[in-house]
């Protein structure tokens, strides 16, 4: 059981603020309605191996500095922000930097499975 969650209409998604391992705050989204049983189960799983996720996003975002952008930040700045769950069980983890707000891109890694796969900006 997640606890209580807020609809968001517009984005057909459910989400509430949950804890990160360091204290600070995370926000769990999942497409649907209300928390399927299964994206239940699933997002246990990810709590479990959140730290190695998330570590192994940050290596996966760092690859999207290339060139004149490898300067931008310190891939070691790159913090969880959201995990979001899709209705086919699938997930991604969105990263921020201290400079989100003035780049107004934030780095999205998408897993299969527990490997990550893709990683790209999004605005």
């Amino acid at each position: 059981m997640l606890g209580e969650y807020t609809y968001s209409a517009p984005i057909e998604s459910w989400y509430q603020q949950r804890s990160d391992p360091d204290g600070g705050v995370l926000m769990l989204c999942g497409r649907g309605r209300c928390p399927s049983e299964e994206q239940v189960i699933l997002w246990s799983g990810i709590e479990e191996r959140l730290s190695g996720l998330t570590h192994s996003a940050v290596v996966a975002a760092s690859a999207l500095l290339t060139g004149r952008e490898r300067g931008a930040f310190d891939p070691r700045a790159l913090v969880l922000d959201e995990v979001r769950i899709e209705l086919d069980n699938s997930f991604a983890l969105f990263l921020s930097l201290p400079r989100n707000q003035e780049m107004e891109m934030w780095p999205m890694v998408k897993f299969n499975g527990w490997e990550p796969g893709l990683a790209e900006w999004v605005v």
